[in-house]
């Protein structure tokens, strides 16, 4: 069905998107790559005491994973495309998230006005979130309207209309979006990064658009691209809301009547590397950086999986303390400074200075010395680990965060169960392992330093590499 006025929803569905960039730079302050809930109670009907999950299949294989939320007025859909960027060479980097984006500008059923319409009828919201590993497909809405606007969010993905018009649109809106990123000192700095961190390994191709590949990127590329997404042994569903058993199966049955039908042929996940970081700072200069600095310090990070992870995430929030009262707070020399964890399969920790007026290695040295000792960390061990429980709490009190959390333990630890053994970790966590993983992951370390700063102010932003 052709729509009439792609300049409007275009707008109306695209003008608030968050590139790659801008995603990641929220990230960086998510310290849980992955997070977790509380103990399911004992004799519940749905799937496992353990884990409330129920567990289905489609005809051709795909899994669909649901967690009950009780009460809950909301449901969650997410459909996971397996593969990521290391399935895109650099030059098409961003081609997954241009394909995400025009499926929601019309399908063969549905033009990008009805597509509107049921979401403001329905109170739902068909988005997508790109990521390194994996992509998702969302749809949120109230369970009673779900059968109705399912349906909608189905024939956008497995039938978009892909008009030559809206897409053309779609591309111009895109590359306004990345110019203007380009004359900030985030987009600037994120770019940098990316380029800087990644080199030479399957990351480097990013999920959000680059100079390059904005230029290379073909309506008819994104329909190949598209077409390789529609196949079932790359696809997994992870749906929460306020399911029983029966209302479940009866969902998955109607699912069964479109992504069932999909086909299915061979698929391998890509294998992920170890990410290998290189000590030498990165320098760029900003116009509109002027006199501040807006500094990326980035370091190796456990899986999620690794027994290690609990106790690093907790000294990145001891960390992230730290930062914010000394720079922030005591010398005044930074508008804000923290940590964070970026998610994927293979992780990094990151320090963040948004917008110094001054730091250099010097000072980062002394502040990272700043670390309470192991003995130390043993008085206040109580606090930090009701600190992080209460994030981990407070991020999955919807059901939007209850599947967040099991799609990424499910990406990342290879088990969706493992979610909910997370808050036993976290007490068994000792002062002693938190000590050990921030010396070995920062201060042994290597931790290459990205640097966005105005040409006149370099100078108050330098960092050795072979300096700890």
């Amino acid at each position: 069905m052709k729509k009439q006025d792609g300049g409007q929803n275009l707008q109306r569905k695209f003008s608030s998107a968050v590139l790659f960039f801008f995603i990641a730079l929220v990230s960086f302050f998510l310290l849980p790559a992955c997070t977790t809930v509380p103990q399911p109670e004992k004799g519940d009907e749905a799937g496992t005491d353990l884990s409330k999950l129920f567990r289905f299949e489609l005809s051709n294989g795909i899994p669909v994973i649901i967690q009950r939320a009780p009460a809950d007025r909301l449901c969650s859909v997410n459909l996971v495309i397996e593969g990521g960027t290391a399935l895109v060479p650099d030059y098409l980097s961003g081609i997954e998230t241009v394909t995400l984006r025009a499926l929601l500008l019309g399908s063969e059923q549905y033009s990008a006005e009805s597509i509107q319409q049921k979401e403001n009828d329905d109170y739902a919201v068909l988005s997508y979130i790109p990521a390194h590993d994996y992509s998702v497909y969302t749809l949120s809405c109230s369970l009673p309207e779900l059968e109705d606007i399912f349906a909608v969010y189905a024939d956008c993905f497995i039938h978009p209309l892909f008009d030559k018009n809206d897409f053309d649109g779609l591309m111009t809106l895109i590359a306004q979006e990345f110019q203007k990123t380009q004359k900030t000192p985030d987009g600037v700095l994120l770019t940098a990064a990316q380029e800087s961190v990644y080199k030479n390994h399957p990351y480097s191709s990013a999920p959000s658009v680059t100079a390059v590949s904005l230029n290379r990127i073909t309506l008819n590329q994104v329909k190949k691209h598209h077409a390789r997404m529609l196949n079932a042994a790359r696809l997994k569903f992870v749906i929460a809301g306020d399911f029983d058993k029966k209302t479940a199966a009866g969902f998955v049955s109607k699912m069964d009547e479109t992504f069932g039908k999909l086909p299915r042929s061979d698929f391998e996940i890509p294998e992920i590397p170890e990410i290998v970081l290189n000590a030498s700072p990165v320098y760029v200069t900003s116009e509109t950086a002027g006199e501040k600095g807006y500094i990326l310090g980035c370091f190796a990070a456990p899986a999620a999986g690794d027994p290690a992870y609990v106790p690093y995430a907790i000294s990145m929030q001891i960390l992230d303390t730290i930062l914010f009262k000394k720079i922030v707070g005591q010398d005044k020399t930074a508008d804000s400074a923290g940590t964070g964890i970026i998610p994927g399969k293979k992780m990094l920790g990151v320090i963040s200075i948004y917008k110094a007026s001054r730091c250099d290695q010097r000072e980062m040295s002394s502040v990272l010395s700043l670390f309470p000792s192991e003995k130390q960390i043993e008085t206040d061990l109580g606090m930090y680990k009701k600190m992080y429980l209460d994030i981990l709490f407070s991020r999955t009190a919807t059901v939007h965060g209850k599947t967040e959390q099991l799609i990424r333990f499910l990406e990342y630890t290879g088990n969706a169960d493992n979610s909910f053994l997370r808050q036993d970790q976290v007490f068994q966590v000792t002062a002693a392992q938190i000590a050990a993983a921030y010396k070995k992951y920062v201060l042994d370390g290597t931790i290459r330093w990205i640097i966005v700063s105005g040409a006149d102010s370099a100078g108050s932003f330098t960092f050795a590499g072979d300096d700890k």
